[in-house]
C-alpha cells in the first residue's frame, strides 16, 4: 500500500510527489474520477480553511461569532452535510437542492432534501480506490470516499450518517456519485444514468429491510454549459420498483451537475477554471498517467504539462493541511 500524502499537493504545479504501489498505476481511463475527488477533497479542505473567495456569499448565522469562518465541528472527520454542499455549489444551486423533493419515491415519503438530511453529516479522512464493489457495504466504508474502478454505475461514493454523528453501520447512507466526461452528456438531465446507481447493487445495503435513503449525483464534467438540474418528483407504484427495494424507505434524492468550472461549483475559483478544463482534456485523451517512472519498486506518475497551469489560490488557501490518502 502506498501512502499520497498533503493532499493539496495535487492542485499545485507539480504532483510528482504522487506515488503508488508497484504494479498498480493509479488508471482514471476516459471517466474522470481523480477530477471529482479533487474536487471533493478541496471542498473538505476549504471548510475547515475558509477563504474569502468561498465564504463571502455566507450569511452571518453560519459564521463563526469571533473568528467570522463557518462553524464546525472540532473533529475534522465529520461536517454536516448541508453545509458540505454549500461549500460545493452556489447559492442558488444550494437553495434549490434544499427545496427539491426526491426523485423517486413510495407514497407518503415525500419531503423536501431539508427536511430529510437536516442533521444529516458527513465523514471523511482518506480516499480509497477498491476494484470490486463486493467489498463495499455500510460496515466498510465509514471514513473513506470511495473510487470504483469496476463498471457499477457509481464512480465515487461519499459516506454520510443519516441521523446525527452517530457513526455505526446502520446510520450509514452515502451520495453515490457517477462522472461524465464525454461530449454524449450535456446540461440535460438523463434519468437512464440515474436508475443505474443501485445502491443495493454496489453492496452498500445488505439488509433490504433497512434502505436508507440515498443521494445520487452525476457530474457532468464535459458539458460546455454549466448548470446544476434537480429531476422532477416521482412516486412509483410498488410493481415499479426494483425487486430488492420492497420496503417503504426506497427514496432517492438526484442531482445533475453539468460543467467543469468556477461557473458549476463555487469551490473552484475563476482562478482555478482554466487549469481543471486542462486537466479534463489531459484526461480525455488518457494522457493523465502515460509518463511512468520506477524506482526500486515504486512508481512515479509524472503529470503533464498541461497540470502545470497550477492553481494559486488554492495553494494559499491550504498550503499547510495535509490529509493522508491511499489507495489499494
Amino acid at each position: 500500500m502506498a501512502w499520497l500524502r498533503r493532499w493539496p499537493l495535487c492542485l499545485l504545479p507539480s504532483l510528482s510527489s504522487w506515488r503508488v504501489q508497484d504494479g498498480n498505476v493509479l488508471n482514471i481511463e476516459t471517466h474522470g474520477e481523480i477530477i471529482t475527488a479533487l474536487i471533493l477533497i478541496t471542498t473538505h479542505l476549504t471548510f475547515y480553511r475558509p477563504d474569502p473567495h468561498y465564504t463571502s456569499s455566507l450569511t452571518s448565522t453560519q459564521k463563526h461569532p469571533l473568528l467570522d469562518k463557518p462553524t464546525c465541528p472540532q473533529d475534522r472527520q465529520i461536517w454536516s452535510l448541508l453545509s458540505f454542499l454549500e461549500m460545493l455549489l452556489h447559492g442558488d444551486d444550494y437553495k434549490t437542492v434544499l427545496d427539491f423533493l426526491p426523485s423517486h419515491s413510495r407514497e407518503g415519503k415525500i419531503k423536501s432534501f431539508w427536511n430529510m438530511f437536516g442533521d444529516s453529516c458527513v465523514y471523511v479522512n482518506h480516499c480509497i480506490r477498491v476494484r470490486d464493489s463486493g467489498t463495499i457495504s455500510q460496515e466498510a466504508i465509514l471514513y473513506a470516499i470511495i473510487i470504483y474502478t469496476d463498471s457499477c454505475g457509481v464512480d465515487l461514493l461519499i459516506p454520510v450518517t443519516f441521523w446525527g454523528t452517530t457513526l455505526c453501520p446502520d446510520n450509514i447512507t452515502a451520495v453515490l456519485i457517477q462522472v461524465k466526461t464525454n461530449l454524449h452528456f450535456a446540461h440535460n438531465v438523463q434519468m437512464p444514468v440515474f436508475d443505474v446507481m443501485d445502491s443495493v447493487r454496489i453492496g452498500l445495503f445488505t439488509d433490504t429491510a433497512n434502505i436508507l435513503l440515498v443521494i445520487c449525483m452525476v457530474f457532468v464534467l464535459g458539458s460546455v454549459q454549466p448548470v446544476v438540474h434537480v429531476p422532477a418528483h416521482t412516486t412509483l407504484p410498488a410493481p415499479m420498483l426494483p425487486a430488492h427495494t420492497n420496503h417503504d424507505a426506497y427514496t432517492t434524492f438526484d442531482i445533475w451537475c453539468a460543467g467543469c468550472c468556477n461557473k458549476s461549483f463555487k469551490v473552484i475559483s475563476p482562478a482555478e477554471s482554466t487549469a481543471y478544463q486542462s486537466l479534463l482534456n489531459q484526461v480525455r485523451k488518457g494522457n493523465f498517467a502515460n509518463r511512468v517512472h520506477r524506482a526500486r519498486g515504486s512508481h512515479q506518475i509524472e503529470v503533464e504539462e498541461a497540470f502545470k497551469m497550477s492553481i494559486e489560490a488554492a495553494h494559499c488557501a491550504m498550503n499547510s493541511w495535509a490529509i493522508t490518502t491511499h489507495f489499494e
